[in-house]
């Protein structure tokens, strides 16, 4: 009901208004009806009718399927508290349930939401209502929008209902609520004639209009106030329409008058209630209150709206969270003191120690020790938040001195390395006022860093090298140099990552690992030093495990082989990383994995396992909130759409990399600066790329001495120059890259500026250089597996003989890359390479090759995965999406392949 929310009464609820956002909610659930599943996020003040809202479109639309849980502001971080809740009502999920709480990764329950959504809606249309969803943890938040986000032809509805302050919602949230399937519903206040609907059926008589657009003024159309007014005043004065309106007495004061008139035992059961939660057992709250018979004070405090009674006689719940609020505050710090002490006496575990502490009322640093040992099981458990605001409590409750700052410092570190970066900003006021140390430096650094503030995060970490001691402190030293080397490495400042690099490796000593070690292989790798880079890598211990330290070292070692021409070895190095990284996703080594192994299966010609590849990428760094990351895996995201002609898929990828390159330094503007140059150039558009390509040339010597196959942003440039005439830049460009990539021996540089100098030297005229440049470019690329740049220069070489009137010649080359075009699907690039061979007088033969160019990216994977033999749930997990996706789209594969089996689907994929 709208005026009456939050209060709610046994009877049919009193609803007015909000026709418009009541029919939204039914379009969006008669599209899941027909299989598009939808995301509703509902927003206002508390008060305004959010819950009311929901429950008349659940009455009007009677899905056949409802699950519900709600926020709770005293379980905010208890880990999957939400999603116990939520699964809880959903039968044959208790296995999900019993994993939750030991669970570290959420993206792993995620997954496994997904098969809990499949299953659940063999029985019909689902509908998810998440009340509250401020207060939720944000484990569930994260592990159920990572599930929603993956499902697509699913009859799904998920509604969530949240304040607008304070937004502690996941970005996940509202990102789906703001995509092409969701919806923002933001519920104002109600309006003049719809605050008099609703005094007319509360019973107050009706408001001349005079009376209702002054209410509407004094109230902004808040409901609950609305209604504080109604209940305060006599209706049959006549105080609407003349007589100044009294300012509403504060909700907390209306709340505490009606429960200065109940009964001792029913004040008792109120208070006792407000002390445990906005919801909790009714058996505990009677024991709280020393109550033994629930049945007249239950039936005291509905009438005036202070506790409602749901799950049966299970559970009491408040009706608002203010009403609670106005009653645990309303009470003196002695009683509320006493009663935790009576919850944490009837409790155990976490529960009963978080009653302790919010029992004292002062300091005890006996109850700190016991509640900071919880606060590291807690994390040894995976429960980062959670043991965060653990720490946080022992700190409070310590004396002041080194051992209150130690704790601190511990939640400070403990938030910013499990990712809850919000979290940790709330507490940066505090470790500011602890005493100026070196890991207090260290930890402010790492911040900046996550929040993209590079020059402060390195004048805060130097600073916190100058004043450790490495000999003493091992450790701090250690990550210190560690995150100083990183820093630089993205920066490209080479030289001093190697040297920060091989500091951190020497604070840690021969038997510890260090992330360092991978920023020095890299290092090694980005200033041409490969050799020595790999020989690095082979001569440490595991690198072929799947321990933190093994998988970084592989990782760098891949990447370092993409740079050095080694693309086979390269991919078995990184899907070695993907797959030992599969139960923890969004790791740095799993979310970067996969964005190297898309740019390497690129330039191998593997487009579709790129594109898959790289999907992932995007969508665990975006559903991670990763967004230091999020520069490189939409630069490699840009490559494929753009070269295949999906300009509109590649431009997205270009502007969010963009938009995001500082966040990452020079390393970040680079990789954004060529994925929109090679977006521009696949769109013919030399211009673009030039403008694309403006901040790599402003990095100026940085960007030049960069190992060449790290990036091909000169060619690019080299490349541009010469369709805008321009030739003495790119003269420019290309001299001392030719140099370099020939000192180094780097045999696809050296193909790609070959290319690049001879549509120059045709441009200037000169055409036997021209043509020995064109040569030698298919010379250096014969071998190397790189397909699309090996089509690049037969088709330059191709339209240079044609110019010069060696037809046949030009017609094989051609020929040779416009076949490559199609298999690629790369269809601006063989539009372009038909016209050319058409005017040569020998039309080349189009293959049909419409069946698998036509399918969608991630039909492609659909179609890859079933034809080798995959069961619809086996691809679904692999893809991470429901199996009703996967359904959906075998049969548009099936309708578009003219096909009716998965037998035919293998000849289909296979056949010439």
């Amino acid at each position: 009901m709208e005026g009456e929310d939050p209060e709610r009464s046994s009877s049919r609820p009193l609803f007015v208004g909000r026709h418009v956002e009541l029919a939204s909610l039914k379009r969006q659930f008669a599209a899941v009806l027909t299989g598009a599943p939808r995301v509703v996020l509902v927003e206002g003040p508390a008060g305004i009718g959010k819950t009311a809202l929901i429950r008349r479109f659940l009455e009007e639309a009677r899905p056949p399927i409802v699950v519900g849980a709600a926020g709770d502001e005293a379980e905010t971080h208890l880990p999957y508290g939400m999603l116990a809740q939520l699964l809880a009502g959903i039968p044959d999920a208790t296995a999900v349930v019993g994993q939750l709480t030991g669970d570290r990764e959420h993206l792993s329950v995620g997954a496994r939401m997904l098969r809990v959504l499949d299953n659940i809606q063999a029985q019909g249309p689902v509908v998810l209502v998440i009340e509250d969803a401020h207060w939720v943890d944000a484990p569930s938040l994260q592990a159920l929008t990572f599930a929603l986000r993956r499902l697509h032809a699913d009859q799904v509805l998920a509604v969530f209902a949240a304040w607008d302050e304070p937004a502690r919602l996941t970005e996940g949230v509202r990102r789906l609520a703001e995509g092409e399937r969701g919806l923002r519903i933001r519920l104002a206040g109600l309006p003049a004639d719809e605050l008099a609907e609703l005094a007319a059926g509360l019973g107050v008589g009706p408001l001349p209009r005079r009376a209702r657009e002054r209410l509407f003024e004094h109230t902004g159309g808040s409901p609950i106030h609305a209604r504080a007014l109604f209940e305060e005043l006599d209706p049959h004065t006549s105080w609407w329409a003349e007589e100044p309106l009294p300012a509403p007495r504060s909700f907390a004061s209306m709340v505490l008058a009606r429960l200065a008139g109940c009964s001792p035992s029913t004040k008792r059961l109120v208070e006792g209630s407000a002390v445990l939660g906005l919801r909790c057992s009714l058996g505990l709250a009677l024991r709280l209150a020393d109550v033994d018979d629930a049945a007249g004070p239950l039936e005291e405090a509905a009438v005036p709206r202070l506790l409602e009674v749901t799950d049966g006689t299970r559970t009491v719940a408040f009706p608002h969270p203010l009403v609670r609020a106005a009653v645990y505050h309303g009470m003196g710090p002695s009683q509320r003191s006493a009663l935790h002490n009576r919850a944490a006496a009837a409790l155990e575990g976490g529960a009963a120690l978080d009653h302790r502490v919010a029992a004292v009322l002062g300091e005890d640093a006996a109850l700190a020790v016991e509640v900071a040992a919880y606060a590291r099981e807690e994390a040894a458990r995976g429960g980062s938040a959670a043991a965060a605001a653990h720490l946080v409590a022992a700190a409070w409750l310590h004396p002041e001195g080194g051992s209150r700052e130690d704790l601190l410092l511990d939640a400070f570190e403990l938030l910013l390395f499990s990712g809850e970066v919000a979290d940790a900003v709330l507490l940066v006021p505090d470790v500011q006022r602890c005493v100026d140390s070196a890991r207090r430096l260290t930890l402010l650094g790492h911040l900046a860093v996550l929040t993209g503030h590079q020059d402060e995060a390195e004048v805060l970490l130097r600073a916190a090298w100058d004043r450790c001691d490495p000999a003493a402190e091992a450790v701090l030293a250690m990550l210190t140099s560690a995150q100083l080397a990183q820093m630089c490495l993205l920066d490209l400042r080479v030289e001093e990552a190697i040297e920060w690099a091989r500091r951190s490796m020497a604070a840690a000593g021969p038997a510890r690992a260090t992330p360092a070690l991978a920023v020095l292989v890299i290092g090694l790798g980005m200033v041409g030093r490969s050799d020595e880079a790999l020989a690095l890598a082979g001569r440490q211990p595991g690198p072929d495990s799947d321990s933190p330290a093994g998988l970084l070292l592989r990782f760098g070692q891949g990447i370092v082989k993409m740079w050095n021409d080694d693309l086979p070895g390269a991919r078995r190095d990184l899907a070695a990383v993907v797959a030992a990284s599969h139960d923890h996703p969004s790791s740095r080594e799993g979310v970067m994995g996969l964005s190297f192994l898309a740019e390497v299966e690129y330039r191998l010609g593997a487009w579709n396992d790129s594109v898959l590849h790289a999907g992932l990428a995007v969508s665990l760094a975006t559903d991670a909130d990763q967004h230091w990351a999020l520069a490189l895996v939409h630069s490699s995201a840009a490559w494929v759409p753009a070269a295949r002609g999906e300009f509109d898929v590649a431009d997205h990828h270009v502007r969010t990399a963009a938009g995001h390159a500082t966040r990452l330094g020079d390393a970040g503007v680079l990789a954004a600066a060529t994925a929109g140059a090679h977006y521009a150039l696949c769109r013919g558009d030399a211009a673009g790329a030039a403008e694309a390509l403006a901040p790599a040339v402003e990095m100026g010597a940085r960007a030049q001495r960069v190992e060449p196959g790290v990036n091909v942003w000169r060619e690019l440039w080299a490349e541009a120059m010469v369709a805008l005439g321009r030739l003495e830049e790119a003269e420019a460009a290309l001299e001392p890259l030719e140099t370099l990539a020939a000192a180094r021996g780097r045999r696809a540089c050296q193909g790609r500026a070959a290319r690049v100098r001879g549509t120059l030297n045709a441009a200037r005229g000169n055409r036997p250089a021209a043509q020995a440049a064109f040569e030698a470019s298919l010379v250096f690329l014969e071998g190397l597996r790189m397909p699309f740049e090996l089509a690049l220069a037969d088709d330059a070489y191709g339209r240079f003989l044609r110019r010069t009137g060696k037809r046949r010649r030009a017609a094989g080359h051609l020929q040779a890359a416009l076949d490559t075009y199609h298999r690629l699907g790369s269809r601006p690039f063989s539009t372009r390479c038909a016209r050319e061979l058409a005017a040569c007088g020998l039309p080349g033969t189009r293959r049909d090759q419409s069946k698998q160019t036509d399918l969608t990216p991630q039909e492609q994977a659909v179609a890859r995965l079933v034809a080798a033999g995959r069961t619809n749930r086996e691809v679904a997990a692999e893809l991470v999406v429901s199996v009703k996706t996967v359904e959906y789209h075998l049969g548009n594969i099936f309708a578009k392949l003219r096909i009716t089996s998965r037998s035919q689907l293998v000849w289909a994929l296979t056949k010439d």
